[in-house]
């Protein structure tokens, strides 16, 4: 449970599953000295490596560092000065500065980029992965998975290790898995309304 939280990439964080310290460190004292030191200390490497910046981690995101290729007909669009671009798909309309838009750009050729961090966000309590990729100058553009995953089967998009991939599946399975156990309060719901 305690890894579960420090895995769990949800809104709720670990929120739910520091409770669970309490009954661990009880059943630590039937352990020796010796044996309780290296539960804890796996345990605290493991915890550190899970928990250590989740949307860089490629325990967590084996994908990062996978290439994609847009074909010469993608551009971005730039709502604030945050400094990362949305890519815009072929044939987006809404590719013009206007009230939200600060700037627009095309890229005219084809553009290798690389997946540097997974953002997600919880539009409508709804689990939104967006891959953030970078450009060999060190720009950096967002997209959401879903789009991806759309523009690679149009073939706007190139890409092997991201070739039928649902946006879910960015994840590692185990990580996807293993971070469920953080929802175990939303069992006491089911068990009400059922």
């Amino acid at each position: 449970m305690i890894l579960g939280g420090a895995i769990n990439v949800g809104e709720s964080g670990q929120f739910f599953t520091i409770l669970f310290f309490i009954p661990f460190f009880l059943c630590l004292k039937v352990f020796q000295q010796k044996t309780k030191k290296k539960i804890l200390v796996v345990l605290a490497i493991l915890y550190i490596l899970f928990i250590w910046d989740h949307g860089s981690n490629r325990i967590i995101y084996p994908l990062i560092g996978s290439e994609v290729t847009l074909n010469d007909q993608w551009g971005y669009v730039s709502y604030d000065d945050s400094g990362i671009k949305s890519l815009s798909v072929p044939g987006d309309q809404n590719r013009k500065v206007g009230k939200y838009v600060r700037s627009v750009g095309d890229f005219n050729e084809s553009k290798a980029l690389e997946m540097v961090r997974m953002s997600v966000s919880y539009p409508s309590f709804r689990m939104t992965f967006s891959p953030i990729f970078r450009d060999q100058a060190g720009s950096e553009y967002r997209i959401f998975a879903e789009s991806l995953e759309e523009e690679i089967e149009k073939g706007t998009v190139l890409s092997s290790e991201f070739k039928g991939l649902k946006h879910y599946q960015y994840q590692s399975t185990f990580s996807y898995w293993l971070s469920f156990v953080a929802g175990w309060p939303l069992l006491l719901f089911i068990a009400i309304a059922k």
